[in-house]
């Protein structure tokens, strides 16, 4: 019985299935307040065209409202 011919090794070649593209935001507003954590919610501007910096990140979001959870009365005069 003959085996089929293995796929040629490419470390570059990864299936689209595997790992999808991601899809590039559009330019926008967002209003964060860190789930109720601030009274006033900050106004963002997103820009993505010139690469990842003009973005909210995650875990940028996920640090943010612990740092105003657990450290927000030491951070309230604090610039």
């Amino acid at each position: 019985m003959s085996r089929s011919p293995s796929p040629p090794l490419d470390p570059v070649a990864v299936s689209e299935d595997l790992t999808p593209l991601p899809s590039l935001k559009k330019a926008g507003n967002a209003d964060i307040d860190f789930d109720g954590q601030l009274a006033q919610p900050l106004k963002i501007h997103e820009d993505v065209r010139s690469g990842c910096g003009g973005q909210t990140w995650p875990a940028g979001l996920v640090l943010g409202k612990h740092m105003l959870r657990y450290h927000g009365r030491e951070l309230h005069d604090a610039r």
